[in-house]
């Protein structure tokens, strides 16, 4: 793997990225973020080099690499194509893929690593491979192609420390630290939408002069490129996923080429007729370094689109300039959001007794009343992110509700978390075994992995996934099993109540195990029966069987739980 730019082989020369601490566990989606533009140069790439402070490995986020190594010509050139390899607690594993003019698919493998001690990230290169890929067909665009190509190589190389060392290297990295600000409290209302149905590997040849139709679809939204094949002669046909929204509504394509230019296509999707229309609509460039690119991101686009030279639009790989010879793209249609607003009586509850096993998945937490949760849906994140999810109220210590739910026949989970960010947020739904990104090895195997109200799904990633699905009548849940009907509160109630030192009597009207909306009939009664409860203890432990009797008793199934 080259260490520079004049060395042997192809390398990360620099890396770009972003810090984002998690400031508070339980921060809700719609986080700000608020973020500081950074860069550092490794001196020597083969070591691990200090990134920041960050509570999380995937505090993390990569911006773009400058690459060096004399198996790179142009030399120098960057990178901003980053795919997770794998994942831990400590540790995530990304491959850079870079597509060279002489059919190659050059890769570094990588690592963001944190300190738990220390709190701090650091990166650091590990190797490089190259695998055949034609520049004019590049099999070094996706995820899938970039890990099936790392997998199987076709050959290794040096990791680069300088510029004129053979292979490939890391020369500087840019990044971001973005601290999180915690979220205005969630509202009692949720806006969910139909879970997506997603049709993939769409791709529409030519280049047509009026809008043609590329499937069936309910809005210009349900429309996600994924690559474009050049043509024209000045250009050829090479690939690129650098495909942003602009600013007037479109999309740009850009291509960085090797000339020093970024080359740009504007093209326009909208919905007819339940119908996705697509055209394009012209070409431009405008000047950007091979080595140090302003060809990528959504801004950096936008701005030399705004100041772009003019660029004839090329029908054929024969005319001049350039146009889009294949558009590949997915359909993902959904229904429109809706908000669903339960009645008070109707709302999803979620428990923490009859067995649950949050306290193997919190930390060192010692009472249910340090731990938040959440309720996550198919429809919220496809793939159940906690920043995405709806935080749920405390009602009462171990009880959580939420006024939303889930549509009918929707996946979903709900997540627990320890309010100080002391551990990972843990999700009752997910893999059972280690899978790529999808399935961490922090998050494995989840409390409900082969569970029978967990159906297994394969979305075909070579993951199998247990997700609860909601039947659209139940509505009590326990975090980490399949119990429908709690009545027990964790022990760790009681507990936290009698540590405070209060009178009995005073336990007994704060740990009252009664929810909001119970009767002072109920209360009354229920007070009753913890009275006779108090009176069989002192009389009632001669043998074992009596005394599970009065646990039993005590844990009874005519009972609900309420607050400390």
């Amino acid at each position: 793997m080259a260490s520079s730019a004049s060395a042997g082989g192809y390398g990360l020369q620099s890396f770009t990225y972003e810090i984002c601490p998690a400031t508070d566990a339980s921060t809700a989606s719609g986080v700000n973020d608020t973020c500081e533009s950074k860069s550092i140069a490794a001196s020597d790439p083969t070591k691990s080099v200090e990134l920041g402070s960050c509570e999380y490995v995937t505090d993390i986020d990569i911006e773009q690499a400058q690459l060096q190594g004399s198996w790179f010509w142009p030399r120098n050139p960057t990178s901003g194509r980053f795919f997770t390899y794998s994942s831990s607690t400590d540790k995530i594993e990304y491959i850079m893929a870079h597509q060279s003019h002489d059919n190659w698919c050059k890769m570094i493998r990588f690592e963001i690593t944190l300190d738990s001690t220390t709190k701090k990230c650091s990166y650091k290169p590990l190797d490089a491979k190259y695998k055949t890929s034609p520049l004019s067909n590049s099999i070094c665009l996706t995820q899938n192609e970039v890990i099936n190509n790392f997998n199987s190589p076709t050959g290794t190389t040096a990791l680069a420390t300088t510029a004129s060392a053979g292979g490939y290297g890391i020369k500087t990295l840019y990044y971001e630290v973005c601290a999180i600000e915690k979220a205005a409290p969630t509202t009692n209302v949720a806006v969910i939408e139909e879970p997506a149905t997603c049709a993939s590997g769409l791709e529409l040849a030519g280049s047509p002069s009026d809008y043609v139709s590329m499937g069936a679809c309910k809005s210009a939204s349900d429309f996600k490129p994924e690559k474009i094949k050049y043509q024209g002669s000045w250009i050829g046909n090479q690939m690129s996923h650098s495909i942003v929204a602009s600013n007037d509504g479109t999309y740009i394509t850009a291509y960085q080429s090797t000339d020093n230019w970024c080359k740009m296509i504007n093209f326009s999707v909208k919905e007819e007729n339940g119908q996705c229309m697509y055209k394009p609509i012209s070409s431009g460039y405008a000047r950007s370094p091979y080595s140090a690119s302003t060809c990528t991101g959504e801004d950096q686009i936008n701005a030399h689109w705004n100041s772009r030279n003019v660029a004839n639009y090329a029908l054929s790989n024969g005319e001049s300039g350039y146009g889009i010879n294949t558009l590949y793209y997915e359909l993902c249609t959904s229904s429109s959001a809706d908000e669903v607003a339960l009645p008070t009586n109707g709302n999803l509850v979620l428990r923490l007794g009859c067995g649950s096993p949050f306290k193997s998945f919190v930390g060192d937490v010692v009472s249910p009343k340090e731990i938040g949760a959440k309720l996550v849906t198919k429809s919220m994140s496809e793939d159940f992110d906690f920043k995405n999810a709806l935080e749920m109220t405390e009602v009462s210590c171990g009880v959580y509700e939420i006024n939303a739910k889930p549509k009918a026949g929707e996946e979903f989970g709900f997540f627990v978390f320890p309010k100080d960010g002391s551990s990972y947020p843990a999700k009752d739904i997910g893999c059972k075994n280690v899978a790529g990104d999808k399935c961490p090895v922090q998050s494995i195997p989840a409390p409900l992995a082969g569970a029978k109200c967990a159906p297994e799904v394969d979305y075909g990633t070579g993951a199998l996934f247990y997700n609860r699905v909601f039947d659209g009548e139940t509505f009590d849940y326990v975090w980490g099993n399949c119990e429908t009907s709690c009545s027990s509160a964790p022990i760790e109630c009681s507990a936290a109540s009698a540590k405070l030192g209060l009178s009995n009597e005073k336990q007994q009207e704060t740990v009252s195990f009664l929810r909001p909306e119970t009767s002072t009939t109920t209360v009354i009664v229920a007070a009753a029966c913890m009275c006779v409860v108090a009176a069989a203890f002192f009389v009632s432990f001669r043998t074992k069987k009596e005394e599970e009797g009065r646990q039993k008793f005590v844990t009874g199934a005519k009972t609900s739980y309420g607050a400390v």
